[in-house]
């Protein structure tokens, strides 16, 4: 308890510290996400060269080439077989907490739900508050449904943002939707990854690509760690999200605490998160 009470107080030093002291962030989110594209560059001809001739039979470039190659393909497939040889378990396809270790709960024999484990093998849904202990605010929601189908899954969130400003509270909300596969999974941790869509929704809202990639973990009863990263695009401007948080499950609700950062082009959002999840 006393390294999570240490965890708590780091995180919200970095908030204090991080948090921008100018203000308008939603602003400049929007105007990241519709500054209008840089203009291109005048192509130029390239004029031939005689200084140097590759020689067909030397094979140095290619063995360097070759090197370049399987050393970029091991550090993008690092992140997704290393978890995959160390913790994955054939089989697995229900990830629901610590729910599976109270017997009076009742595992899908309810009609309202199809009483299938071919449909839905397990979801989570969350509400969420974030503060930086300034002048945003937010109020979030999440959905992940897991299907047994080559471990698919959709999550989605929908976080609306409230700055306040001398002349009144500004407000944007932003989304995203994916489709992931569950690549790692066992009964104390699962590993997820996969692309969708972000939007933002305002008068003049926009969408972008997005890329994640997430894990949970059960280190201990009652204990529930959270991590998950987001690259990808918002009209024109690059998008990149961290979060991660701690919590304690109880049957099947988790109450947890956490810290997200959000980069949007030129605006920066830190804060500190608290929230409630439900497992299924």
């Amino acid at each position: 308890m006393n390294r999570l009470a240490v965890v708590v107080r780091t995180a919200l030093a970095w908030v204090v510290v991080a948090a921008p002291s100018f203000g308008e962030e939603l602003e400049q989110v929007r105007e990241g996400v519709h500054a209008p594209d840089p203009p291109s560059a005048p192509s130029t001809p390239r004029e031939p060269s005689n200084d140097s001739w590759d020689d067909p039979w030397d094979d140095s470039n290619d063995s360097f080439d070759d090197a370049v190659t399987y050393l970029v393909l091991a550090v993008v497939a690092a992140p997704y077989w290393i978890p995959y040889s160390t913790f994955d378990e054939p089989g697995y396809e229900r990830f629901a907490g610590y729910c599976e270790e109270f017997d009076h709960l009742p595992f899908k024999d309810s009609e309202w739900f199809c009483s299938s484990n071919y449909i839905v093998a397990s979801a989570r849904a969350q509400a969420e508050y974030g503060t930086n202990y300034g002048d945003m605010q937010s109020v979030g929601t999440r959905l992940q449904i897991d299907s047994p189908l080559l471990r698919t899954s959709i999550e989605s969130s929908w976080t609306n943002y409230y700055e306040d400003l001398p002349s009144g509270t500004d407000h944007l909300a932003l989304g995203d939707a994916n489709l992931v596969f569950r690549f790692v999974q066992n009964p104390r941790t699962t590993w997820r990854s996969g692309v969708g869509l972000n939007w933002l929704n305002a008068s003049d809202g926009d969408i972008g690509f997005n890329f994640t990639y997430g894990v949970d973990v059960l280190p201990i009863h009652p204990v529930v760690w959270s991590s998950e990263i987001d690259l990808g695009t918002l009209g024109n401007a690059s998008l990149f999200r961290i979060r991660t948080t701690i919590g304690a499950q109880w049957l099947d609700g988790e109450l947890y605490t956490g810290f997200e950062y959000v980069d949007i082009e030129d605006a920066q959002i830190p804060q500190m998160l608290f929230g409630f999840r439900y497992w299924w």
